[in-house]
């Protein structure tokens, strides 16, 4: 990312001429997530760890519908894929209480869980970006959809599995970019309401009742990316 700012702020000097006429211009692009990530502790086990996207990538248009004396509205709209695929291990803040006689006893000393995730996303958006020197600020709405499960297990048995529900969430984005010629570049942060999760089933003969009354209390937790930063967004595309 630190070749690419560098690339982003030398382009900045030198497209500074071309920057009136750009700023007119519509967008076609390829967009590269950085940093979306889903956090553990929307199962309120005690987890502080997260899961990052391997891959999220795809393509987007700004068509300019608006064109002002500084600055212009273009109307944004595209679409993403996101996987989480992978296993993270950590610790829980619950006591497990097997039922007795269900063969899980040993999971009465367990402290740690491993999540399983095969998570897929396709994130289309629509949204507006005002364009203004070498800065953009939009928002929309994500009309998200998802594949796939999670599962949490523990010794090798499988305690819970869970998915998560998106819908239409929104975004915002901000960002600098740099138009030289034909040549367009942006870095945005882009914040956005998180899916919901939704829990499955829960072993109680292996965790206890008051176990999986804790883990299915999560169904609908929407963590703090609802409000904060969710990721970073490299475009990289065409001037028309």
């Amino acid at each position: 990312m630190k070749k690419i700012l560098c690339l982003l702020l030398a382009l900045l000097g030198s497209g500074a001429a071309f920057a009136e006429d750009a700023r007119d211009r519509s967008r076609l692009y390829y967009l590269y997530e950085v940093a979306n990530q889903l956090p553990l502790s929307d199962f309120e086990l005690g987890s502080g760890e997260v899961i990052r996207d391997r891959d999220g990538n795809g393509f987007g248009l700004a068509l300019v519908i608006k064109r002002g004396d500084k600055i212009s509205l273009a109307l944004d709209m595209g679409n993403s894929a996101t996987q989480y695929l992978g296993s993270v291990e950590d610790g829980v803040e619950v006591g497990f209480e097997p039922q007795s006689g269900s063969g899980y006893e040993a999971l009465s000393s367990s402290t740690n869980v491993t999540y399983n995730f095969d998570m897929k996303f396709q994130n289309p958006y629509l949204g507006a970006t005002i364009y203004f020197d070498h800065f953009l600020i939009g928002g929309g709405r994500l009309f998200q959809s998802a594949q796939g499960n999670v599962t949490l297990s523990s010794q090798g048995v499988e305690l819970v599995e869970a998915t998560y529900v998106p819908g239409n969430q929104m975004y915002w984005q901000a960002g600098f970019t740099a138009d030289l010629d034909w040549l367009y570049i942006s870095i945005l942060a882009r914040g956005f309401e998180a899916p919901e999760l939704k829990i499955l089933s829960c072993n109680a003969a292996a965790i206890g009742d008051l176990a999986c009354a804790r883990i299915e209390g999560a169904t609908g937790n929407r963590n703090q990316r609802s409000t904060n930063f969710g990721e970073g967004v490299l475009r990289v595309g065409f001037l028309f």
